[in-house]
Order: structure tokens, then sequence, then C-alpha cells
């Protein structure tokens, strides 16, 4: 028969009591890092999703803007007086955009909202 001394009995009790516990804590761990990950990826669909959907409304607005630009005769006729004041009142209050400005066909700007000297 296998003799053991007192000291490696009494360290197999001791072993037998926290190794199932060190067991269920790192299944607890594992457990609740799959959830937080679980919840992390929600978490960054869901603004995904919201970014996407302000993307396509700015698209969309920026659209319709240039949809009622291209319409308006100070545009078709950049160096008529009024052209400035009115992009200067269309941009006014309007913090999505720096400046309005029309662009002739050869590139130049012929009239801005924003003074372009400099």
């Amino acid at each position: 028969m296998f003799a053991m001394s007192l000291r490696a009995r009494l360290l197999i009790i001791v072993l037998m009591a926290i190794v199932p516990s060190l067991l269920l804590m790192l299944d607890t761990a594992h457990d609740n890092y799959r959830m937080r990950l679980q919840d992390a990826q929600q978490h960054v669909q869901h603004y995904a999703l919201v970014a996407n959907k302000y993307h396509e409304s700015l698209v969309s607005e920026t659209r319709l803007l240039l949809d009622v630009l291209k319409k308006l005769p100070y545009v078709k006729n950049p160096l008529d007086k009024s052209c400035e004041p009115a992009l200067e009142k269309m941009l006014f209050g309007n913090l999505r955009y720096a400046n309005f400005a029309v662009i002739n066909l050869q590139g130049m700007v012929v009239c801005s909202a924003v003074d372009q000297a400099g």
C-alpha cells in the first residue's frame, strides 16, 4: 500500500477544495467576458446604424440644397449684384457649411458668401 505523509494528504484535501472554486471563477469570468463582448458589438452596430442614417440625411439635404441653388436666378447669373448678399443670407446661421460660392466653367469663383481675398 502506498503511504503518504500527513502533509501530502492535507495538500490534496486543500487542492480538492480550491480547484473547483477556481474553475468556477474562470468559467464565470469567461461568461462575463463573452456577455460584455456581445454587448459592445451590439453598441457598435447601433452607433454605426445611427451614423449611417445621419450621413444619409446629410447627403439628402445637400442634394436638396443644390437642387434649390441651381434654380436661383443669381446663381444662374452670378455677376448680378444680388448674388453675394443672397449667398451670405443663405449661409448665415447655417453651421453645416463654411461657404456658398458660384464657380464658373474655368474654375474661378465669381460669387461667394465669404470674402475670397488673400
